[in-house]
């Protein structure tokens, strides 16, 4: 009877050592792959959440914005600013339920060499009281354009349909007046645009009437 042999020899440890060496190096390989594909979703993850969250405040804000009046406080160079809505940003009054009524805007501001979607928001005594600009809130990063078009029932038939125009217009007998509806188009640097049509509770949904010629 054949004796089993006791032990290994030298050649077959070389070969059993490369064979667990490769096993290893491609595990490790796909370990590799697995943790870039899970920083890349968790990445992809938290930038969405950001936008999403951003997009939400801006909603939350139009919900809130009201047709802010004060006697004490007309619209003018000495009292409050009127609300301001353009084809690339806006400012207007929200209730705050915790602070009152608050003026916010959006648009695109440069900071730090990159260009941001930017909020600001301040208290009717901060902008009765300080002559300075507010300070702009960071909401996402490589905003190159922010774009504004509003609502107005269109004047031919039929006379339900809308018409979308990017001038929201200054009315001197109703500086407060608030559009009704806006398409927001917000550009950004190697992202997907983003596009949204908002309603304003407390707008107005006005016919469309072309400026008049010099």
């Amino acid at each position: 009877m054949k004796r089993a042999p006791e032990g290994f020899t030298f050649i077959e440890l070389i070969i059993a050592g490369t064979m667990i060496a490769i096993l290893f190096v491609g595990l490790a390989a796909h370990l590799r792959g697995g943790i870039t594909v899970w920083r890349e979703a968790t990445r992809r993850i938290e930038a969405l959440e950001e936008e999403q969250s951003a997009l939400e405040g801006f909603a939350r804000d139009l919900a809130q914005a009201v047709r802010y009046y004060a006697d004490e406080s007309e619209y003018g160079p000495s009292g409050l600013p009127a609300p301001q809505f353009g084809p690339d940003g806006a400012r207007w009054y929200a209730v705050d339920p915790v602070s009152g009524v608050r003026l916010v805007s959006y648009g695109c501001q440069l900071l730090d060499d990159v260009s941001w979607w930017v909020r600001t928001s301040q208290s009717l005594e901060a902008v009765r009281l300080s002559a300075e600009p507010p300070a702009a809130e960071r909401l996402l990063a490589h905003c190159e354009r922010f774009a504004l078009r509003y609502a107005y029932l269109a004047d031919t038939e039929p006379k339900d349909q809308l018409n979308w125009q990017a001038v929201w217009p200054d009315n001197p007998a109703d500086p407060a007046a608030l559009p009704r509806l806006l398409e927001m188009r917000l550009t950004r640097l190697g992202r997907r645009g983003i596009q949204r049509v908002l309603a304003v509770p407390h707008g107005l949904l006005e016919a469309y009437a072309p400026a008049a010629g010099p």
